[in-house]
């Protein structure tokens, strides 16, 4: 068997392996709101906000709904993910087990301990080769017709994937050193900008979650825990305590 063969060998496992993963993965950062009383806000001003009890599965998302609605519970697919401005939960209304729960979660984060920080280094290294898995299986994917290929072109293409994956999204060396201060989150949807302030609770390649945001509504500033997607928002400034 040539050295081509094996390395096809050994990525198609790789990929099978990522897909599977992927397959089961739940986003950190929802986690962090699973089974919580939450707010969502879509992007189309046009369409109703979204009120209940947040459930979080692989490919999906469920809200029992808890507004004069009709209908018992709400199912948002995972492509319909991009119509979301955010995702609130209001901490002034929550109950004391809630809040104890809650604040227990934010001082790990703003005084983390050496055990923890090494938990974060591991699942760092754990997130950036999940990733790369997950590119090389979707090269698979897409790269079904390996005889119109050049075998190095093929080879240096997973390559080129996997280096791509493990520099983007999932990781980022700035913010890992914000976690646990404040920061101001730039969000921009239809050419508005706009700043919010918060600790950083928790990033993924796909969402941004900032904790002790004052959120101002129409009568009053709550104070709110936040989701942002990634798709419109950013990290831009650390913030003066």
């Amino acid at each position: 068997m040539d050295s081509f063969s094996i390395t096809i060998i050994i990525v198609s496992l790789s990929g099978f392996i990522g897909a599977f993963i992927k397959g089961k993965k739940k986003d950190r950062c929802l986690k962090e709101l699973n089974l919580n009383n939450i707010h969502i806000i879509k992007i189309d001003e046009a369409e109703n906000d979204i009120l209940g009890m947040l459930n979080i599965e692989s490919n999906c998302m469920e809200i029992k709904l808890t507004d004069n609605s009709e209908n018992k519970n709400l199912i948002i697919y995972k492509n319909e993910y991009p119509t979301i401005n955010k995702i609130i939960r209001y901490t002034d209304v929550q109950n004391e087990k809630e809040k104890e729960k809650r604040q227990v979660e934010l001082n790990k984060i703003t005084n983390p301990s050496l055990l923890r920080k090494m938990k974060r280094k591991i699942i760092i290294f754990f997130n950036i080769t999940k990733d790369a898995i997950f590119e090389v299986s979707e090269t698979m994917l897409t790269k079904t017709k390996l005889s119109t290929l050049n075998q190095t072109e093929f080879v240096e293409s997973i390559k080129n994937n996997t280096t791509n994956t493990s520099t983007k999204s999932s990781y980022q060396p700035i913010w890992e050193r914000y976690i646990g201060q404040k920061v101001v989150l730039e969000q921009v949807i239809n050419d508005i900008k706009i700043d919010y302030s918060g600790v950083l609770k928790e990033y993924s390649s796909n969402y941004i979650l900032l904790y002790d945001v004052s959120l101002k509504n129409k009568t009053q500033i709550q104070k709110s825990d936040i989701l942002f997607s990634r798709k419109n928002s950013v990290i831009r400034n650390l913030s003066k305590q």
